[in-house]
């Protein structure tokens, strides 16, 4: 699958993962429970890493320049594409991914969903009230 960049010229390639592929991912961002003798349970979590991991599985290449220059795709050039970009860019990358692998979506809860609407929600006040300062200057 093709994910085409906002220059409409750059892209990144990525595959709808087989159970090989899912199984690698899936151990890559495996949550540890722990339980206390008193029963308390805490979770490790790392939705950086699940991110990065999801990226690692999915990601097969790209047509990308820096400087001018054609960049070849490789785990280590992958990763500092990661550390480069954008964070909605790579939120696209990541839905787009998702869109092709139906069955990450049934990873996800009501409350992930529920957050991920909070968060959109207060991106979109605060672009809204920077617009209504612009106006207003």
């Amino acid at each position: 699958h093709r994910f085409m960049l906002p220059d409409a010229i750059s892209y990144i390639e990525h595959k709808t993962m087989t159970e090989g592929a899912r199984r690698k991912y899936q151990a890559a961002t495996n949550k540890d429970v722990k339980l206390s003798k008193a029963g308390d349970a805490t979770i490790r979590m790392a939705p950086g890493e699940e991110r990065a991991a999801l990226l690692d599985a999915a990601m097969c290449g790209w047509n990308l320049k820096k400087q001018g220059k054609e960049m070849s795709f490789s785990p280590a050039a992958r990763r500092e594409f990661m550390e480069a970009a954008s964070p909605s860019i790579v939120d696209a990358i990541i839905e787009d991914i998702r869109k092709h692998n139906p069955w990450l979506l049934a990873d996800l809860t009501v409350e992930d969903i529920d957050k991920e609407i909070e968060t959109l929600q207060a991106q979109r006040d605060e672009i809204l009230e920077k617009e209504a300062g612009k106006a207003t200057s």
